[in-house]
């Protein structure tokens, strides 16, 4: 699986609300976490007409470790538009930097690779 999108979640003018559990009262959070995001589009799916058992099937688990998935979710990132008018080219994504380098990653100077990994 070496296809990565980047995918910007813009609710516009609707209000949204990731609540945290707290003590006591909810709490809000900024972002949404990779699991309500995956639970958010196993209940959409399964509202357009999917069968869950299919698509969940297609995973690994216990008795099929070694199976690829079919998608790997992420949480979600803050990002910000500089330019409504043209939101495509001024777009500041605020990502985390990986804590290491990923599978078959060429160590060294592949500089080539390394400028395309970053962005």
């Amino acid at each position: 699986m070496s296809n990565w999108k980047l995918v910007k979640l813009d609710f516009g003018n609707t209000p949204a609300h990731f609540g945290e559990v707290g003590i006591g009262l909810e709490e809000a959070i900024e972002r949404v976490r990779s699991d309500t995001l995956f639970s958010a589009w196993v209940i959409s799916y399964a509202r357009l007409g999917g069968k869950i058992e299919d698509l969940l099937g297609r995973f690994p688990t216990k008795l099929k470790p070694s199976c690829e998935p079919p998608f790997r979710l992420s949480s979600t990132f803050l990002f910000r538009e500089k330019d409504s008018k043209n939101p495509k080219d001024s777009t500041i994504y605020y990502l985390p930097k990986p804590l290491k380098f990923p599978i078959k990653y060429p160590i060294g100077d592949d500089l080539e690779f390394a400028k395309e990994y970053k962005s």
